[in-house]
């Protein structure tokens, strides 16, 4: 399965999804329990099949720091 098929598939299921009204709460439900880990299993199998390398930066923007990473 490509990374295509895998995010075309996504998109059928969003559109499915819109349908439905979802709130803050629900939404991410769905996004930390249900494409979040298909999402890190994806990146994890790709990262393991061929070299790579990382990027990160933190952001000084808010009270919250992030540390976003980049993989290619």
């Amino acid at each position: 399965m490509t990374l295509e098929h895998i995010y075309l598939s996504f998109f059928d299921i969003l559109s499915t999804m819109i349908t439905f009204l979802t709130f803050r709460t629900k939404t991410t439900a769905i996004v930390k329990e249900a494409v979040a880990p298909l999402s890190k299993e994806h990146v994890i199998a790709s990262l393991r099949k061929s070299p790579y390398c990382f990027a990160t930066d933190g952001s000084s923007d808010e009270d919250e720091k992030l540390f976003p990473l980049m993989f290619r």
